[in-house]
């Protein structure tokens, strides 16, 4: 008995022992528990706080975040910031950019605060395209300039080279000009002598020429002179009767030299006998030929194209056939007088061209042919008057006896009138004996010419 006593306390006492280890250590790991328990909740309410500070409840409960919350892979701040680095990246290329720097960023570039993003980046997408294709034309523009440019120059050296070419031939060619020239000068040069020579033959030959022509010239007047004095004594102004001598049957003057071609003559007037440029004469072969009532033209018509002292260089501008011109022959122009002016008074209307319709205005013309020569233009028809020059004869007046209309009865009364007024001077003219001259022997006697 007393040995099983013995026996059993080591037993026990281990026993007691392993109770007391047991005991301290759960009392140990209780202290432990305590304390993790209260730093636990210390953690939590700060981990609570914490929260608060990230999201309400309301954050929390939002799809947004339970979306983010479903999706596995991370938390939901993580979530945020790298949707938010990943937008921070997408505006201003810096990730890690606070907000503030974007939104300075934005505003900088013009973005307003509550603007949306999406219209102006499709805004900038459609001016970016616009853009690219307008580079692309731009391109097109560049590289058709670019084909341009090469034509261009492949034309410049085209033309260089044909110019080159050119320029070899002008200078050969020139080369052969100048050795033909030289030869030319040489063949000049031996026949300037003989050239020299023949000018003064012919400087002498036409001094003899000229010498004989201004004798001749001095004798032409001379025997002019007489015959003008001739005329003159046989045929004073009037007669004793009181009857009018007609002065166009008085010569002007004479050819004294005549182109050997014909297309030129020289009279024995000039600028002492008052003759004009542009005056023209009637050629004939006497003075009987002078009074053909202007019926028969004379041979020739002559304009005045140079005027000398005491001659002048004609035109021939008409001819008659078979009549050749020969020096000595009559020139005579109705107006011109190298001794006095001739009295005109024109009445009518002419029509000179022959145009079908007389006119006031071809009148006019007659006149100033008359003023233009030398002759005076008188407003009535006097007894110092030496030419009647009238137009168109007008057609005898109806009877207004047989006309009841009022309009046609002035028509006629004017008629009768130009018609009375007519006759009237024609009667008048011969009594003074004062010439009458009609349209055609007026131009014939001035030598009248259409240019």
């Amino acid at each position: 008995m007393a040995l099983r006593s013995r026996a059993g306390t080591p037993g026990i006492m281990v026993a007691l022992v392993l109770f007391g280890a047991l005991f301290v250590i759960t009392l140990v790991l209780s202290i432990v528990f305590v304390v993790q328990a209260s730093g636990a909740k210390t953690r939590l309410a700060e981990a609570q706080r914490n929260l608060a500070q990230l999201a309400s409840r309301d954050d929390l409960d939002n799809p947004i975040v339970a979306a983010l919350q479903s999706d596995r892979g991370g938390t939901v701040v993580g979530k945020l910031l790298d949707q938010q680095s990943w937008a921070m990246g997408k505006i201003t290329g810096q990730p890690d950019a606070s907000y503030d720097v974007t939104l300075a960023a934005l505003e900088k570039a013009g973005v307003q605060e509550n603007q949306a993003l999406l219209p102006l980046l499709a805004t900038a997408q459609e001016r970016t395209q616009a853009a690219e294709a307008q580079a692309k034309s731009l391109q097109n523009q560049i590289t058709l300039l670019a084909q341009s440019v090469e034509q261009y120059q492949a034309a410049k050296q085209q033309a260089a080279a044909t110019f080159e070419k050119g320029a070899q031939t002008i200078e050969g060619n020139y080369q052969q000009q100048v050795a033909s020239f030289d030869q030319f000068r040489k063949q000049v040069g031996d026949q300037q002598v003989n050239l020299a020579t023949m000018i003064d033959q012919v400087q002498r030959q036409s001094q003899a020429s000229n010498l004989e022509l201004r004798q001749r010239n001095d004798q032409l007047a001379a025997e002019n002179a007489a015959l003008r004095q001739r005329v003159q004594d046989l045929t004073p102004a009037r007669s004793s009767e009181g009857q009018a001598i007609d002065p166009s049957l008085l010569p002007d003057g004479n050819i004294v030299t005549i182109d050997p071609r014909g297309k030129w003559v020289y009279i024995d007037i000039g600028r002492r006998q008052h003759v004009v440029i542009g005056m023209t004469f009637e050629v004939f072969e006497n003075i009987a030929t002078v009074d053909d009532a202007g019926q028969l033209r004379g041979k020739a018509t002559l304009q005045v194209v140079n005027i000398l002292e005491d001659s002048s260089q004609c035109l021939v501008v008409r001819t008659s056939p078979n009549k050749a011109l020969r020096e000595g022959d009559i020139i005579a122009n109705l107006v011109y007088s190298p001794q006095a002016k001739f009295n005109f008074y024109v009445y009518g209307q002419f029509n000179i061209n022959n145009t079908g319709e007389p006119s006031d205005e071809d009148r006019q013309r007659i006149e100033r042919m008359i003023t233009q020569w030398g002759g005076n233009i008188q407003t009535e028809l006097t007894y110092d008057t030496d030419f009647l020059v009238l137009g168109k004869q007008p057609p005898a007046p109806i009877p207004l006896a047989d006309i009841i209309d009022p309009v046609l009865i002035a028509e006629e009364t004017r008629k009768r009138q130009v018609y009375d007024r007519y006759v009237e001077l024609v009667d008048r003219a011969r009594s003074l004996s004062i010439p009458v001259l009609n349209q055609n022997r007026f131009l014939t006697l001035v030598g009248y010419f259409e240019r």
